[in-house]
Formats: C-alpha cells, sequence, structure tokens
C-alpha cells in the first residue's frame, strides 16, 4: 500500500510538472498579414521574407522565451509598405505575452480580446523608421530627420540599450545606424528650408537669413562644421537658425538615421536594418525582469547576419 501511495504521488507530481511545462511553452498559432496584394507579390520569394522566417523561427526557439508561467506566446507578422518612396519593404514581429484571462482551449486565445488587450511584447521590426518614433525624441521636418540621440539604459555586449523601456539597433558590422547631426548638415539644412521660404513669398525675410548663414559657413573651419550639434535652450535674441555644439557642452546630442540604409537603388525585398524593443504596462515585475535580462543578454548576432545594410 505504501507503495501504491508513493506511485500516486509520483504519478501526480509528474502530471504537476507536466502541465506546468505545456503551460509554461504554449505557443500559440502564429499570423502572418501583408498591407496588399501588391506588398506580398513584391516581396514574394525576397530575401525579406527569408530573414523573417528565420527570426520568428529564432524566437520560438529562445529557451528564455518559451517558460513564462502565466503567459503564452504568439508571433504576428506583418509586412508593409516602405517608410519612404523608394525605401526598402518593412516588417513587423511582434512576440506577444498573454495572460490567463484572454486564453482558451488548451493552446488557444480569443484573439478578439487579446488583441485589444495586448500589454506585453517583444518587437523586432525590419526597415522601418518607426525606431525613430522615440516618445522623447520627436523628429524635425527636414530632409535629414534629425532628432535627439536617446539616453542609453544599458549595454548588449558592444550595443546600446536606449530608452526607458529599452530597444537595440541592428545593423551589419561596420554600418552605423545613426550618424551624428553635424554644423555643416544644420546650416545646409536651414539654408535649404529658407530658400522655400523665399520662393513662396517670404523673400524678403528669408534672404537676410540665407546671407547670414553664407557668411557663418565661409567663417567656419572643417573642424568647426564636422562639430555634432546639440539640444538645449536659445535665446530669443539669436537667429531662427541658432544651433549649439556638444562639444564642451551639456546639451544632447542630435543624430539622423544613416541614408544608406534607407536609400533608392538597392533591393527594397533586402532586410537592411532592425529595431528591437521591449513594451510592457502589464506592472508584471517578474514579466519585466525576464524581457529586461533577454534584451541585455541575448546574442543577436543571428539576426545581424541576415541584414545586408544598404548603398548596393
Amino acid at each position: 500500500m505504501k507503495n501504491s501511495g508513493r506511485a500516486c504521488l509520483g504519478l501526480l507530481f509528474l502530471s504537476t510538472i507536466l502541465s506546468g511545462s505545456a503551460f509554461a511553452g504554449c505557443w500559440v498559432e502564429e499570423r502572418s498579414s501583408y498591407a496588399s496584394d501588391e506588398v506580398a507579390e513584391a516581396t514574394a520569394k525576397s530575401p525579406l521574407v527569408e530573414a523573417t522566417r528565420k527570426i520568428a523561427d529564432w524566437l520560438e526557439k529562445d529557451p528564455m522565451l518559451g517558460s513564462l508561467p502565466g503567459y503564452r506566446q504568439q508571433l504576428t507578422i506583418f509586412t508593409g509598405y516602405p517608410s519612404w518612396e523608394g525605401a526598402p519593404y518593412t516588417v513587423s514581429i511582434q512576440l506577444g505575452f498573454h495572460p490567463r484571462d484572454v486564453w482558451e482551449g488548451n493552446c488557444g486565445l480569443d484573439q478578439g480580446m487579446a488583441d485589444y488587450q495586448l500589454r506585453a511584447a517583444i518587437n523586432i521590426q525590419i526597415n522601418s523608421s518607426d525606431i525613430l518614433a522615440f516618445r522623447d525624441a520627436a523628429q524635425e521636418d527636414s530632409p535629414l530627420r534629425p532628432f535627439p540621440l536617446p539616453k542609453q539604459k544599458g549595454q548588449n555586449r558592444a550595443l546600446p540599450i536606449y530608452g526607458n523601456e529599452g530597444f537595440l539597433l541592428l545593423a551589419p558590422v561596420g554600418t552605423d545606424i545613426l550618424l551624428p547631426y553635424t554644423v555643416e548638415d544644420h546650416l545646409s539644412e536651414w539654408k535649404a528650408r529658407l530658400a522655400e521660404i523665399a520662393m513662396n513669398g517670404g523673400a524678403e525675410f528669408a534672404s537676410q537669413q540665407m546671407w547670414d548663414i553664407d557668411d557663418r559657413l565661409a567663417s567656419l573651419s572643417a573642424d568647426d562644421l564636422s562639430q555634432q550639434t546639440g539640444y538645449s535652450g536659445q535665446s530669443p535674441d539669436n537667429p531662427m537658425w541658432a544651433y549649439e555644439t556638444v562639444k564642451g557642452g551639456a546639451s544632447t546630442p542630435r543624430v539622423y538615421l544613416n541614408p544608406i540604409l534607407y536609400e533608392e537603388g538597392s533591393d527594397q525585398g533586402d532586410p537592411r536594418f532592425a529595431s528591437v524593443w521591449l513594451d510592457n504596462s502589464t506592472g508584471d515585475k517578474e514579466l519585466q525582469a525576464m524581457m529586461d535580462k533577454w534584451l541585455a543578454r541575448t546574442d543577436f548576432s543571428p539576426i545581424i547576419s541576415l541584414l545586408t545594410g544598404g548603398g548596393q
């Protein structure tokens, strides 16, 4: 009888383990869609689609992501239009973590509620300028679209982790994603902006500003022109195109997305660059700790190896 009792307890214990593992390792059926039939046709059999599939499979094989009790995981893949005309097509790979209140069946979801209530996900975006939609870093309306460099939260090997919630920028080794927005960039773009104002009836005002910029450009050395500009308060007495540099100052550096990553002339079906970012508004500290640890410790070289950069 004693042995029988122990056997029953053993079976119960094993059943509990298996049940817990099933809950923790439940990957709900993947979803995939395209912005249009045109996008689906244009990207069919492209390196972008191949890279997307490899990244999705890589995520599903990650032991840390598949071992979260209380959550079911689901991959949602969306292939979309280019961020700008002539730029490469974009892909969003979202790994959602869904709590018990939206579960259905052995390994399913109430999909409508799961989508509506999704509050935790790991996101990987390819070729998307959405990486620049930082909460504290709005882009300026100019050709290079400069923005303030987000604060660094941590580091993954040699890669900086930016932002409050954490995100990484990925490109082929040797290709910079963010470039310094220099004094020459700033003055040249302002001159172009003022020329447009002059052509639209503001010549009396804009012409003098353009002459002032020409004088400033002529007075600066090559070293001065290459200095990175920054954000800080400007006096009302300064011209509208006033700037500050980060050299010896405390202003936030300005950067812009390397145009080689989205320029025309390269295959629009190539995976040129990517971002990885976290989203968690659940208040679940254990989940957040796992996500932070995953972002900081994961080796992202498998994704980096799939990226082509630009300028081909």
